[in-house]
C-alpha cells in the first residue's frame, strides 16, 4: 500500500480492494472539495491536529455527515495495517476485505467513545480496530462450535432481542420467541453452560416447555395468542438460532455500492457538503492544542514511572503481548504456564495501571471519574504499552 502525504489525500480517499487484493486509493469528489477548501484557509500540515478538528465538528450537527466522511477516509490506513496483522493468522477462512469492513465499520463508535484529552485518534483508533476484531473472530469461533441449541443456551436475553429486532419482526412476535426461549432456558437443564454440542431436547422436555410458555402467555404478551405445540416451540427456537448466526455474521456492503432502492448512487455520494463548518482557527486555538499535548505529556510520564517501578516477571510479560505481539497461548507455551494464568496476570497488571493512573489524575489534574474517562484511560493504557514495548524492544535489538 503506497502511504498517503498529501493532508487533502489522507481526508479524502479510500481504499479500495479487489479479488481481496489491495487495489488503489479511490477520491470521494465531495470530500476532496471539502478538506481543498480547508487546506488553503490554514497552514497546519499535521494530520493530528486536522483529525481533532474534524472529530469536534462531527460532535456538532449538521456537520456531522460531512466531518465522518473525513474520519473515515483519514482511519483507511490504521485500519488496513491492523486488519493485514490479524488476516495472516485466518487467510484460509476470512477474506482481507471483510475483515477491513468490519472493522472500519466500528467507526461511529469509536468516535463516540474518542477523548482527545488523552490519546490521538490514530492510535486510539488502532487499538479499537484491534480488540473489535480479535472479539468478532472469536465469536465466531464460538458460533462455529455451537449446536443451535447450545448457542441459545449460552444467548443472553438482549443479544436474542437485538438479533430478532434486526430481523424487523413484529413486537409480538419477538414477545412469543424470547417467552419460548425463556422457558427453553429453564426447563432444559444443563450442566457445562459452555458445552457446545448441546443436542435437541426430548419429547418429554419439549412438552414440559410448552406447558410452561402456554401458562405464561396470558399474562406475558401484549395480545391474546393461541396456545402453541411443542414442534411449533422447537420451530420458532430454530428460527430464533438461524437468526442470531446471520445477525453475528453480517453481510458486508461496498462504500461504492448503489444506495438502498435505487440503480445508481453510491453511499459515499450521500454525504453532504452543503453544511460547511467555519474554518480551522475558529475551532482549534493554540492554546487548546497545547493544553491538550501537556496533559497528554503528563499522562504519559506517570505511565513511564509507573511501568518502571514494575518488577522484572511482569514486565516481561508485557514485554512478549505488547512488545512482541505473541498470543496468550503462545506466551503460555513459552513460560510453561496455562493460557488462563497469563490471561489473569496481564488482567491484573493492566487494572494496577489503570486504578493507579485514575487515582492521580484525580488527584493531579482533577478529572472526573465517569465511566467514559476510566475507559478512555483504559486504552490510553493499552495503546501506550503497545509504544512504549515495541519501542523497547528495537532497543534491545
Amino acid at each position: 500500500m503506497k502511504p498517503r502525504q498529501d493532508m487533502v489525500e489522507i481526508f479524502s480517499t479510500f481504499l479500495w480492494f479487489k479479488d481481496d487484493r489491495l487495489t488503489d486509493w479511490v477520491t470521494d469528489s465531495s470530500l476532496k472539495r471539502s478538506m481543498s477548501t480547508r487546506v488553503k484557509q490554514s497552514a497546519s500540515q499535521s494530520a493530528t491536529v486536522w483529525a481533532r478538528y474534524w472529530h469536534k465538528i462531527w460532535q456538532e450537527p449538521p456537520a456531522t455527515r460531512l466531518a465522518e466522511g473525513h474520519l473515515y477516509a483519514y482511519l483507511q490506513e490504521p485500519c488496513y495495517w491492523v486488519v493485514r496483522k490479524i488476516a495472516l493468522n485466518f487467510a484460509d477462512r476470512h477474506l482481507m476485505s471483510d475483515l477491513f469492513q468490519i472493522a472500519i465499520a466500528r467507526t461511529p463508535k469509536l468516535l463516540k467513545r474518542f477523548k482527545p484529552e488523552y490519546s490521538d485518534l490514530k492510535h486510539y483508533a488502532e487499538m479499537g480496530f484491534k480488540n473489535a476484531l480479535k472479539d468478532w473472530l472469536r465469536d465466531q469461533q464460538q458460533m462455529e462450535m455451537c449446536t443451535h441449541w447450545s448457542l441459545l443456551y449460552r444467548l443472553s436475553r438482549k443479544g436474542l432481542i437485538k438479533a430478532l429486532q434486526w430481523r424487523a419482526l413484529s413486537p409480538l412476535t419477538i414477545e412469543q420467541y424470547v417467552l419460548a426461549w425463556e422457558c427453553f432456558r429453564e426447563l432444559y437443564a444443563m450442566d457445562d453452560t459452555r458445552a457446545t454440542s448441546l443436542k435437541n431436547p426430548d419429547m418429554t422436555t419439549w412438552k414440559a416447555i410448552a406447558d410452561a410458555y402456554n401458562a405464561e402467555r396470558l399474562g406475558r404478551l401484549r395480545a391474546p395468542t393461541s396456545a402453541a405445540p411443542p414442534e411449533m416451540l422447537a420451530q420458532w427456537l430454530l428460527e430464533c438460532a438461524e437468526t442470531v448466526r446471520r445477525f453475528r455474521q453480517p453481510s458486508v456492503i461496498s462504500t461504492d455500492a448503489p444506495r438502498p432502492g435505487q440503480d445508481a448512487g453510491s453511499l459515499l455520494e450521500a454525504i453532504a457538503d452543503d453544511d460547511q463548518p467555519p474554518p480551522l482557527e475558529a475551532l482549534l486555538h493554540q492554546e487548546e492544542e497545547r493544553l491538550q499535548q501537556e496533559r497528554l505529556a503528563q499522562l504519559h510520564t506517570f505511565l513511564e514511572a509507573a511501568l518502571a517501578d514494575l518488577e522484572a516477571q511482569p514486565r516481561a510479560l508485557l514485554q512478549l503481548y505488547y512488545g512482541q505481539d505473541l498470543t496468550q497461548t503462545q506466551m503460555a507455551e513459552q513460560l510453561g504456564i496455562k493460557q488462563y494464568q497469563v490471561s489473569r496476570q496481564l488482567e491484573r497488571i493492566r487494572r494496577s495501571l489503570l486504578q493507579n493512573l485514575a487515582q492521580w489524575s484525580q488527584g493531579t489534574l482533577h478529572i472526573s471519574l465517569t465511566p467514559e474517562v476510566v475507559d478512555s484511560m483504559s486504552l490510553l493504557i493499552e495503546e501506550w504499552l503497545v509504544q512504549r514495548m515495541q519501542a523497547e524492544g528495537n532497543e534491545s535489538s
